[in-house]
């Protein structure tokens, strides 16, 4: 019993400096506040976020463009009057066909 614990103690003298990296691997990796999963989480949500931005400034480039043209014609004003919001002339009558 007595040579087993000596095996052990020799064996912990030999390899400390490998418990000690196996131990504070595992603590960086896994336990710690700013641990690496949670690191590799935060990137992919941040991509998943720069994706969202991306797409949101590509859809405000398209409203302001489609401002840009509905303020400079009236013709087209009229036209996207018409055919998006439903407006009418006074006097008027719309029919609406459905396909």
């Amino acid at each position: 019993m007595k040579e087993n614990i000596k095996q052990k103690i020799k064996f912990l003298r030999r390899h400390w400096f490998w418990i000690a990296l196996a131990c504070f691997a595992v603590w960086a990796i896994f336990i710690d506040e700013h641990c690496l999963v949670k690191y590799w989480s935060y990137r992919r949500q941040e991509a998943a976020i720069q994706k969202q931005i991306d797409s949101y400034r590509d859809s405000i480039f398209q409203y302001e463009k489609g401002i840009e043209e509905l303020s400079g014609d009236n013709s087209r004003l009229e036209k996207f009057a018409r055919e998006k919001l439903m407006m009418k002339k006074t006097n008027e009558d719309v029919y609406l066909f459905d396909e």
